[in-house]
């Protein structure tokens, strides 16, 4: 029997490294190929692996811990812009290209449907862990519950609240590297929500002072 008759909704893919067989090669193996009512992804590996392959527009809960991804960007930008259900991302140690890098931010920039979201340790392969600024602009993300961002660079254009937030209840901030002005707008925009937010903020590094 196939997997994908067994599993239709939801696949945890943990420690692909420790298998001799590439992802690819697990896709087919497993008959994962035609996953249109997947909900939920959660993958854990050390390796390399396109990415791409494992993402149906079907998504609402995504988690990637470990992840290296190969795909030069064109395969995944389209598996992306499809992906306009995912209200869970959840984001540990992945590591990018610059180019995809950006492709990502912008990707969680445009999709609004995000209730929960979780950043850790964006990586980029040309510059090193941390090396690369990101922006993010979640001032339009009137879903978004719980935000959670760790060891990650802001850039100067970035926007994590907005008064049109009318469900944020936490925000999170670990070793985050931010401008002073980012920062004291986040604040002025806290001003702005009318409802009680949990804000814990924890070894935030401004850019300028």
């Amino acid at each position: 029997i196939s997997l994908h008759e067994v599993i239709n909704t939801s696949i945890s893919l943990h420690e692909v490294i420790n298998t001799s067989i590439s992802l690819h090669e697990v896709i087919k193996l497993f008959s994962l190929t035609n996953l249109h009512n997947l909900h939920k992804l959660y993958y854990i590996g050390l390796e390399e692996d396109d990415l791409s392959l494992l993402l149906f527009p079907s998504l609402q809960t995504i988690r990637l811990w470990w992840a290296t991804c190969t795909n030069n960007g064109g395969d995944l930008c389209d598996k992306l812009t499809s992906l306009n259900n995912v209200k869970y991302l959840y984001i540990e140690l992945l590591k990018l290209s610059h180019e995809m890098l950006e492709l990502f931010s912008n990707f969680i920039s445009s999709n609004k449907t995000i209730q929960h979201l979780k950043l850790r340790w964006l990586d980029c392969k040309q510059h090193g862990g941390g090396g690369c600024k990101i922006n993010l602009d979640l001032s339009k993300h009137s879903q978004l519950t719980n935000v959670v961002l760790r060891y990650i660079k802001l850039d100067e254009s970035s926007l994590l609240l907005s008064r049109d937030m009318l469900h944020i209840k936490l925000v999170m901030l670990l070793d985050i590297e931010m401008s002073a002005e980012s920062l004291q707008n986040m604040v002025t925009q806290l001003e702005n929500i009318q409802h009680c937010v949990t804000v814990d903020i924890y070894d935030i590094k401004p850019h300028t002072e």
